[in-house]
């Protein structure tokens, strides 16, 4: 995976969030919001009491793991929430995009699956139920 073919919008304003806030803070949780209404939790990152070296850290692992996730796709939105200890407190949150420049946007899978589906109502099949769950199934994933 080339680093370089990933640009990220938002992402400096959640670093510095993060880094501000990496005194009151015990961990953070990684989400994928690309497709409203379902966020699917990426991971946690357990801050240690390094301070300002645990919170460049989690932003590193933070750009890595939104890269990782971006692979095949075009784009995806992030939300970072940043707990207090024991995860009693919401310290702060924030969201960002990552885009992948080495997909175009009619490569992604879900863009796929829909031109799969236009060919099959193309060829007369009443396909509607059909490709609503694979949408549905793949959206899950």
């Amino acid at each position: 995976m080339d680093a370089s073919q990933f640009t990220f919008e938002g992402f400096d304003a959640v670093a510095a969030r993060i880094r501000a806030a990496a005194g009151g803070a015990a961990y953070l949780v990684v989400q994928d919001r690309t497709v409203r209404g379902k966020d699917v939790r990426l991971g946690r990152y357990d801050l240690a009491d390094d301070g300002d070296e645990a919170a460049g850290a989690a932003v590193d692992w933070l750009a890595e793991l939104a890269r990782r996730n971006t692979v095949g796709e075009p784009w995806r939105r992030f939300r970072v929430k940043v707990f207090g200890p024991k995860g009693l407190r919401l310290v702060d949150s924030g969201q960002f995009v990552c885009r992948n420049r080495g997909v175009a946007p009619e490569d992604g899978e879900r863009a796929v699956i829909l031109r799969f589906a236009e060919r099959l109502r193309a060829s007369g099949d009443r396909v509607d139920l059909l490709v609503a769950t694979v949408l549905e199934e793949r959206v899950a994933c």
